[in-house]
């Protein structure tokens, strides 16, 4: 009897062995899992790096479009430009800071203080002045001087409606809307001309 319940049970070492084949399973396993895990992350860093690849691309086309829109936008200021002072050549100089051929947006008044204009907005008041001396080519700092300069060799344009809200002035409304009505009515003219 003892020989046959010695051999249904295994040897100790037959036992371990075994158990052994059972672990080696689980670190298979464990191995396939971190490998699936691995491979999900993997996949899913190759799409975040596609999308931010995509934004990239469609960030870029929107900087040379607005690049596209400031260069036209440049054109037109230096078509204006030359526009105006071909007809004030042609009307030998007397309309100089005339504003019947000024663009819509400089009948405004101007406010906030000379210095903290910017360089467009500095040019567009220089333009509204007629100083043929400032281009867009000039710096900031040059423009502002020559504006200033221009105001102290005429300070009773300090006192303008236009140009009152430069100095900390303030021009009265029924100045203000008088100057918006007198814009109107020049584009309407121009309007009418063409």
């Amino acid at each position: 009897m003892s020989s046959a319940t010695t051999e249904s049970d295994p040897s100790p070492q037959d036992v371990l062995d075994e158990l052994q084949l059972i672990d080696l399973a689980y670190e298979q396993a464990d191995l396939i899992y971190q490998f699936t895990v691995a491979q999900a992350e993997c996949d899913r860093q190759w799409r975040y790096a596609a999308i931010k690849k995509k934004e990239a691309a469609l960030y870029k086309h929107q900087v040379r479009v607005l690049e596209q829109l400031e260069k036209e936008e440049r054109r037109e200021w230096r078509r204006w430009k030359k526009e105006r002072s071909r007809s004030n050549n042609k009307d030998g100089g007397q309309q100089q800071g005339s504003s019947s051929s000024l663009p819509d947006k400089v009948h405004d008044p101007f406010s906030g203080s000379l210095s903290d204009q910017t360089k467009d907005d500095l040019l567009t008041i220089a333009s509204s002045l007629g100083l043929s001396q400032v281009d867009e080519t000039s710096v900031k700092a040059s423009i502002l001087s020559v504006i200033r300069q221009h105001f102290d060799t005429h300070p009773e344009l300090k006192e303008a409606p236009r140009y009152a809200g430069l100095f900390g002035k303030k021009s009265s409304k029924r100045e203000a809307s008088s100057l918006a009505e007198e814009a109107t009515q020049a584009s309407q003219r121009r309007r009418l001309d063409d």
